[in-house]
């Protein structure tokens, strides 16, 4: 697993996330995990969870240990798999 840290403009400036590279594209593990999860269990508190489990920064990701890169492994599976129908947008999201 290759990490990766990359920058996304928002309208307050860029933030920071963490992602791997994947069959020469990067997946951002929390936007893929939390995409996972309101597919799973709804939206509820999917982006919760996600931040807790596959923070957006570098330094918690790597605190979370096992589990972490675990939670890793099944967001780039899952992303991997959903790429052909669509974006990761999570359902009701505006963006």
């Amino acid at each position: 697993m290759k990490l990766v840290t990359f920058g996304v403009p928002t309208p307050v400036g860029q933030i920071q996330r963490i992602g791997v590279i994947h069959q020469n594209k990067v997946i951002d593990l929390n936007t893929g995990y939390t995409r996972y999860l309101a597919d799973k269990h709804g939206n509820n508190v999917a982006y919760e969870v996600a931040a807790a489990i596959l923070p957006p920064d570098m330094i918690a990701f790597l605190r979370r240990g096992k589990e972490g890169k675990d939670r890793a492994d099944l967001t780039i599976d899952y992303v991997a798999k959903y790429q052909v129908k669509g974006s990761l947008s999570v359902p009701g999201e505006k963006g």
